[in-house]
């Protein structure tokens, strides 16, 4: 890796991302000329950083140009955690904190394929379909932990070194990245914030 910044956001996004970007190709030495792949999550995660991530990358790679390859969130916890221990072939569940007393989660065989389709639902009915003696990994594993004695938690936390391995991993593998304006959001639910009996959210801003 040449370069890389990282900054945990609660609000500002979009105002943040493209100074960190070009931050990064100035520490990396690196021109938009010679990046012909973007790498992006899609999710879940908050709506305004899913958002704001793949709107810039479609921005991007049709201005660059460049292709782009999505990975969701669960995609690079399973990686990271298949290719960390590879002699332990327990299936994972990549989990994540959704609040409100669920999680979104993913499960995934011991060499990091999927075995179901990302979820959003109740830990307590997420833990009890598990198969026995799984690891979860993510800021959700001690909520299923919670409910399953024989479920060990890993300690990972999502970075931009784990994305990259899992990518490049990706890409010998045969994966091919894909036009902007081919990659999609992944939410799991409805956004929290919705209109108020009928009307946009600037009306009720507007009657405040």
């Amino acid at each position: 890796m040449l370069a890389s910044r990282d900054e945990e956001l609660q609000r500002g996004h979009a105002e943040r991302l493209m100074p960190m970007i070009k931050a990064v190709l100035a520490d990396g030495h690196t021109r938009w000329p010679q990046i012909d792949c973007i790498v992006v999550t899609t999710g879940p995660g908050s709506f305004t950083g899913i958002r704001t991530g793949i709107a810039a990358a479609r921005a991007l790679a049709l201005a660059i140009p460049a292709e782009v390859l999505p990975l969701t969130v669960f995609d690079v916890l399973a990686d990271t955690v298949t290719t960390s221990a590879p002699d332990d072939r327990r299936a994972v569940l990549a989990v994540l904190d959704a609040r409100r007393d669920q999680v979104y989660a993913q499960l995934f065989d011991g060499i990091g394929q999927p075995l179901a389709a990302p979820l959003c639902g109740d830990a307590g009915e997420i833990a009890g379909s598990l198969p026995p003696d799984c690891r979860a990994v993510g800021s959700g594993a001690d909520l299923i932990a919670a409910h399953r004695d024989d479920c060990e938690t890993v300690d990972i936390a999502l970075e931009a070194r784990y994305l990259l391995a899992t990518a490049w991993r990706r890409l010998d593998d045969g994966a091919k990245p894909v036009r902007g304006f081919d990659v999609y959001p992944l939410y799991l639910r409805p956004p929290d914030a919705n209109p108020v009996a009928g009307r946009s959210l600037l009306e009720v801003a507007a009657r405040r």
